[in-house]
């Protein structure tokens, strides 16, 4: 298997860096700057959603392990809602939400009932209406990743998504035989 890395993947190789290397030294405030390096990609990408995509999957590859290992604020789960409301307001302003909508009617038309039918009972039964939003948000909020997915997808974001995922897997490697040698972790405590 040949792993080839594309010069845009440097900020990401470097997150993931230096997270392997806060693992193993112990020293924990980097992953305060591995974040960092990620909110600067996220900003300098705010407007090219095919990137936004591929940041998107990386983050949620990540921000686990920083709350679980970290102890870094479990605020940063909420980083992908942000995206996807990036992403969300990419598919209205570009004109692409209508014509997705045109060319998938049928699949559009499902969406909405579901959405109109929880919102109904939401209603019916005299939920709290902050609950009634925390639920919409917990349902729908993989709605816009995937319409963008398939609006703004390409043989090239797959290829792209791939390399990541390839990089990924060679750094959790490192990750996995860390935690299983040096801090005795093994069976469901081993995350990478």
């Amino acid at each position: 298997m040949k792993i080839r890395i594309d010069k845009r993947f440097i900020n990401i190789i470097s997150i993931w860096s230096l997270i392997l290397f806060a693992t193993i030294s112990g020293i924990n405030f980097l992953w305060v700057i591995a974040f960092g390096i990620f909110c600067a990609e996220l900003v300098f990408n705010l407007h090219r959603p095919d990137e936004l995509i591929l940041l998107q999957v990386v983050y949620v590859s990540i921000f686990q392990y920083l709350i679980s290992y970290f102890q870094a604020p479990t605020l940063l789960s909420y980083i992908t809602d942000i995206i996807n409301i990036i992403l969300l307001i990419h598919l209205i302003l570009d004109h692409k939400l209508l014509g997705f909508i045109n060319r998938k009617r049928r699949i559009c038309i499902w969406i909405f009932v579901i959405v109109i039918c929880s919102l109904f009972a939401y209603v019916m039964y005299g939920f709290n209406l902050l609950l009634c939003l925390w639920g919409f948000r917990n349902m729908y909020r993989f709605l816009p990743f995937m319409l963008a997915t398939i609006t703004y997808g390409n043989k090239n974001i797959c290829k792209r998504l791939f390399s990541i995922v390839d990089i990924l897997l060679v750094i959790n490697l490192f990750l996995v035989y860390f935690q299983s040698s040096i801090k005795g972790y093994w069976q469901d405590n081993i995350g990478g």
